[in-house]
């Protein structure tokens, strides 16, 4: 027994012993800890950036908003623009969330400016167009992004795969003018403001926005790719972190003629950032930018166009009955609900900004106001006429100022000499049978001469710092439906035209949905004498009339945008300016290949009218489409093609505008001879080149030639094919149709439609 302890003893012993060796061998004795000198931290000097005091300077208030986009899920609060919220405040503006992107468009509407901050969705064809629409009417557009604001990416099985960077919900945007943002930030590790991603920006342009800066600091900022003029510029050794470009970071940008501000960062206008250096100073100069919109309003806009204070002015000085009591009341409910005042008034204040209304019968009582702007409105009174047998010459209106049609002086010593006439005064009937409505009519400017019945006229002029706009129409019903138009802001189916000298003028004629046997004696005339009332005849249409639209086809209209791959300038097609002209008098259907994927003949098939628009995509109309096109036509449904590059021209040149080279055809009705029509500027503000069109004599009808101001000036630009019997029928538009002026775009597309569904 003892025997085999001392055995386990020596096992133990031998197995512990190469243990206590190594620890006396490797450890000479227990540790003690030494002395930690710790440094006194308050003798650390950090430089940190003294605050510069700053005291803003600013010009007189203007009343208005600033619209903070936050319904694209935008890396920003409210509260962190409370330096910039403070800056326009002292300039009359107030910063104003968009939450809903439904909103926008009613927003946009008032608003001076818009800004759109580190958006974390994109933006759609939709919102973009009516950002494009506010900044072609004054408004101004801020643009920030900043790299430290993105969005976490993650898988369907919620397994982390990315970094979202603003920059790619805004690039939609910001392409359409000539902005792009670069999904990186810059940085610098030898001159910096305490942090290598801090730098700081001495290459500042000559600009209202720079006045007065020395020095920014952004604290992290993404670079801009733009052709568009450099505002600030990183330069020394600042880098990117993606790019191996070193020299000509640019990290804020100029656009569209000075109305689109592109800023890669935000943190320097948030606080404390904005007190180093002149960082107080620039947001200060973005307040002025943003508060000096030279905004400019639409018809569409009412009542916003209007001053805090403006008059209503009943034409005719009218016994007010339930209906103009009830009219009156809801206009002044609408400017009370956008802080403004409406007043009725018995007589013109030209001090104060006017709302006249009232029916035609009465329109020589703004009769300066409606020669100013082109418009002739003649009444007939075919009964009295026949009576006296007699044919009075009308008097043309004196040459005044439209502020004088009060009787008061004028506002101003403008001279105005009418180009048009507006009387009252009976004309002769052509014939014992011809109705009123067939010498009833109205004639405004480049739109042509039309009836007045079923129709509606809208006027807004502007004189120096006065607001004045004219409602009239043919009854009272079509007041009624010209009052509800102003109200929700529609002007769908209406003719539009602009003058701009000697007055600038907005005007447009909008149907009411009357017709001639709907038409009630207005309770504003003056009793006629008893007698037999004439049976009226059918109407005639006059030659001179634009055709009136065709009744809607049972097949309705097909809008094929031909949209994919990428477009040569803007990447747009016309379908939203086709949409918008007939939507209301057509059932209409939209299809989009990038959206609905290739069309085929049978999707074609049951349509009245099938409409190609191509924009500015070069390889849309492919040979697959123009086959698709002809086997179309041999069915007998006509259409229309328009878009830069639809024909197989061989050469290419820049259009800017078209002239009218056969103005009996009728796709030229209400266009005079030789009248010359410029295009608008695009989104991308680049001139076009465009497929010059090879149509030879017999080839079809050329109705319109590039203009005088175009290259290839004279050549086909709008044909009208077709052949005897009318089976075949065509129309070919040569350039994008968005790059006409709204009437003359709106004129043409009915034109187009009625010939090409007209019997």
């Amino acid at each position: 027994m003892l025997k085999k302890v001392l055995i386990i003893l020596l096992a133990i012993v031998l197995l512990v012993s190469p243990l206590v060796i190594r620890w006396f061998y490797f450890y000479a004795g227990w540790y003690q800890p030494g002395e930690v000198v710790h440094p006194d931290l308050s003798e650390i000097e950090e430089p940190l950036p003294e605050p510069q005091p700053f005291t803003d300077q600013h010009a007189a208030a203007v009343v208005g908003s600033v619209l903070v986009d936050l319904a694209h899920d935008n890396h920003i609060q409210m509260a962190e623009l409370n330096v910039l919220q403070a800056r326009l405040a002292a300039r009359g503006l107030r910063l104003e969330p968009v939450t809903e992107p439904d909103d926008l468009a009613g927003k946009l509407r008032y608003a001076q400016a818009l800004a759109i901050i580190s958006p974390g969705q994109d933006w759609t064809a939709d919102e973009i167009r009516l950002v494009q629409e506010f900044v072609a009417k004054g408004g101004r557009l801020l643009l920030v992004t900043d790299p430290t604001r993105y969005g976490v990416l993650y898988d369907e099985w919620d397994q982390y795969v990315g970094l979202d960077y603003d920059a790619s919900h805004i690039n939609d945007l910001a392409t359409r003018f000539g902005v792009v943002f670069q999904a990186d930030y810059l940085y610098n590790t030898v001159d910096n403001e305490g942090n290598f991603r801090n730098i700081k920006l001495t290459d500042l342009a000559d600009h209202p926005l720079t006045q007065g800066l020395q020095q920014l600091v952004f604290n992290a900022t993404h670079s801009i790719v733009s052709a568009e003029p450099a505002l600030i510029t990183a330069g020394g050794a600042t880098r990117s972190s993606t790019s191996e470009q070193v020299e000509g970071l640019v990290v804020g940008v100029l656009a569209a003629d000075g109305a689109v501000l592109a800023l890669g960062d935000l943190t320097f206008m948030t606080e404390p950032t904005n007190a180093v250096y002149d960082n107080d100073r620039f947001i200060a100069n973005i307040a002025d930018f943003l508060s000096s919109a030279p905004r400019r309003y639409k018809l569409s806009d009412f009542p916003f166009f209007f001053a805090d204070q403006a008059d209503l002015v009943y034409l005719g000085g009218p016994l007010l009955d339930g209906a103009l009591l009830e009219g009156g009341s809801s206009l002044q409910a609408l400017f009370a609900e956008q802080g403004k005042t409406l007043t009725v008034r018995a007589a013109e204040d030209d001090s104060r900004d006017t709302l006249f209304f009232g029916l035609y019968e009465q329109a020589d009582e703004v009769e300066p106001y409606l020669a100013a702007a082109q418009v002739t409105v003649v009444l007939t009174s075919t009964q009295t006429l026949a009576e006296e047998g007699t044919t009075p010459k009308p008097t043309p209106p004196p040459a005044v100022s439209p502020s004088s049609a009060s009787g008061q002086p004028p506002a101003s010593s403008l001279p105005i000499t009418p180009t048009a006439k507006v009387t009252a005064t009976p004309i002769p009937p052509t014939g014992p049978e011809s109705p009123p409505s067939d010498k009833d009519r109205i004639t405004i400017g480049t739109l042509g001469e039309m009836a007045l019945p079923g129709t509606s006229l809208l006027l807004l002029q502007t004189e120096g710092e006065r607001e004045v706009m004219v409602v009239l129409a043919h009854t009272e019903k079509g007041l009624d439906n010209a009052l509800e138009r102003l109200m929700k802001g529609d002007l769908a189916n209406c003719l539009l035209d602009q003058v701009e000298t000697p007055v600038a003028s907005l005007l447009a004629l909008c149907p009411t949905g009357e017709t001639i046997e709907e038409e009630e004696p207005s309770s504003r005339q003056e009793p006629a004498p008893a007698q037999p009332t004439p049976t009226p005849a059918p109407a005639v249409p006059s030659p001179a009339q634009v055709p009136e639209t065709p009744t809607q086809p049972e097949g309705g209209i097909l809008i094929l945008s031909l949209d994919t791959g990428n477009g040569r300038y803007d990447s747009m097609t016309s379908v939203d300016d086709y949409a918008a002209i007939l939507e209301g008098q057509y059932e209409i259907t939209i299809w989009s290949t990038e959206q609905d994927g290739p069309v085929e003949l049978q999707d074609l098939l049951g349509y009245d009218l099938v409409i190609w628009t191509l924009g500015d995509y070069e390889d849309a109309m492919s040979q697959e489409h123009t086959d698709l096109l002809l086997s179309l036509m041999s069915e007998g449904t006509p259409a229309i093609v328009s878009g830069a590059y639809a024909s197989d021209a061989t050469t290419e040149a820049v259009q800017r505008d078209v002239q009218v080279k056969d103005a009996s055809h009728p796709l030229a009705a209400g266009f005079t001879a030789d009248q010359v029509i410029e295009f608008v500027a695009p989104p991308s503000g680049q001139e076009y080149e465009v497929g010059v069109l090879e149509f030879g004599e017999g080839e079809g009808s050329i109705v319109f030639v590039r203009g005088p101001k175009s290259e290839a000036n004279g050549t086909p630009s709008i044909v009208a094919l077709g052949d005897e019997v009318g089976e075949f029928q065509l129309v070919f538009i040569g350039f994008p149709l968005y790059l006409l002026p709204e009437a003359p775009k709106s004129q043409l597309v009915l034109n187009a439609v009625s010939w090409l569904l007209g019997p």
